[in-house]
């Protein structure tokens, strides 16, 4: 048997390469979708600040709007008032064939800024 017989074709090289790349932290499809319910849980935080000219102490004001109210396992979000303003983070397990978890932390002013670990 020749040697390029013997060796696994470029193309398929190629696909298992790029296959293992995986996404950055918060940007697997799953957690794009889940950071846009965070732009909107942000959204209504403050326009809540806008309205009572102070952020609240909890997310129970959203409760109706937004799947907050079970514990998951796959994902969930935590809200805390601070001196200077709140954070809100969101954990959650990433798409497939990403492995371990995500965290996505926020503060007003930033952007998120996601991490993975295992």
């Amino acid at each position: 048997m020749s040697l390029r017989r013997r060796l696994a074709p470029p193309s398929l090289v190629w696909a298992l390469a790029l296959g293992c790349v995986g996404w950055p932290p918060g940007e697997d499809p799953r957690g794009v979708k889940l950071l846009e319910m965070g732009a909107r849980l942000v959204a209504a935080i403050e326009a809540r600040r806008g309205g009572t000219g102070a952020y609240p102490s909890d997310l129970s004001f959203v409760a109706g709007r937004f799947d907050l109210e079970r514990r998951r396992s796959d994902f969930r979000f935590e809200y805390a008032p601070v001196a200077d303003g709140y954070r809100l983070v969101l954990d959650y397990v990433p798409s497939w064939p990403e492995s371990g978890r995500v965290t996505c932390a926020y503060r007003p002013g930033t952007r998120w800024d996601c991490r993975s670990y295992l």
